[in-house]
């Protein structure tokens, strides 16, 4: 994720992936504990699935994206205001 208006790292940004009627959830953070750190992709498990058949994104700064039809297997760049970069 790569946000333009509250922060530039996304920190706080709440993602939903829907795949077959099943929601998964993940929340970007710097860190999870003490003296922890976090990746900053976040990564979701589709299991057979070919694609997630919606991705809504709650940025930090109040705005909103959702993708729909986005293929499996792939590391996507999604930016608060581009959209779906790669």
């Amino acid at each position: 994720l790569r946000g333009k208006t509250a922060n530039r790292d996304a920190m706080g940004a709440r993602v939903n992936v829907t795949v077959d009627g099943k929601l998964q959830h993940r929340q970007l953070f710097t860190t999870k504990g003490y003296l922890s750190s976090v990746e900053h992709p976040l990564t979701f498990g589709l299991g057979s699935a070919s694609k997630a058949d919606k991705i809504s994104i709650a940025w930090p700064g109040g705005k909103s994206t959702l993708l729909e039809d986005v293929k499996a297997g792939k590391t996507y760049v999604i930016d608060e205001v581009d959209g779906l970069v790669k």
